[in-house]
């Protein structure tokens, strides 16, 4: 789950993004480049790890009849992509409490116009 974002969502621009596994309770901070901000449709940003694997991590939004439609994706490449099961189960539990983070966001009172 991410925590806590600092820097300017312009593509180019650098990112510290702190994150929480919400199984292990573990804190991360990475810094991403962001590649794409365009505002209620795409938000896009790449990582690396030393030079020796890239992650690039999108959030597409679209409009549907009943709201909006979240895809979100995770792309490795790189010497270290090959992860085990546990460490598979650990995104996917991850990006499962982000997007329901968005949902409830969303749809609270804050959310709705």
């Amino acid at each position: 789950m991410f925590r806590e974002a600092s820097g300017q969502l312009t593509p180019g621009n650098r990112v510290t993004i702190t994150s929480t596994q919400p199984e292990s309770g573990h804190t991360m901070t990475v810094k991403v480049k962001v590649l794409t901000a365009e505002p209620t449709t795409e938000l896009r940003w790449v990582s690396s790890v030393l030079g020796l694997m890239t992650s690039e991590h999108s959030f597409i939004l679209s409009p549907t009849s009943g709201g909006t439609q979240l895809v979100q994706t995770h792309d490795y490449r790189g010497l270290f992509t090959r992860f085990p099961p546990k460490t598979i189960s650990r995104i996917q539990a991850s990006f499962e409490a982000i997007n329901q983070a968005m949902k409830q966001r969303a749809e609270g009172p804050e959310g709705q116009s």
